[in-house]
């Protein structure tokens, strides 16, 4: 669209590229509060925490995906985002996430077990939410 500034979004996994192309926005969440990125950003580097990332691309379609801890750079007008995973919301399954939560929750309930690792069951449930957050952003 003419007239549209936009800045340059780069989505980089070990497994690949899921993303790459021109945004007007981006909100994310990083781990001291959420960020949001307009074209002409200044430079910085971020943490991301695990939760749920927005951004509008260049038509002003809104999109949204759970990110699972990665890291963020805006530099001469390009974001890259550096994560060890993320997912589209049309891409999770609700029903397994929900189920995902439950079973984290159960875990968490158990205080004073041993063969629980309440680290795990914790990273376990932040991942389960923001799948749930994103799939209900799309509705």
């Amino acid at each position: 669209m003419e007239g549209v500034k936009t800045i340059k979004l780069d989505i980089i996994t070990p497994d690949g590229q899921p993303y790459s192309g021109d945004v007007r926005f981006v909100l994310a969440r990083a781990i001291d509060g959420d960020i949001g990125i307009y074209p002409n950003h200044a430079p910085m580097v971020v943490a991301l925490d695990t939760d749920a990332f927005k951004y509008i691309d260049a038509e002003g379609e809104t999109h949204y995906l759970a990110l699972f801890g990665c890291t963020l750079e805006v530099l001469d007008n390009q974001i890259t985002v550096l994560t060890r995973n993320c997912e589209e919301a049309v891409s999770i399954d609700k029903a397994r996430a929900l189920r995902a939560k439950e079973r984290a929750e159960k875990r968490l309930a158990e205080k004073g077990n041993p063969d629980i690792d309440y680290e795990r069951a914790s990273a376990a449930l932040k991942r389960a939410m923001t799948r749930i957050r994103v799939v209900e952003f799309v509705k």
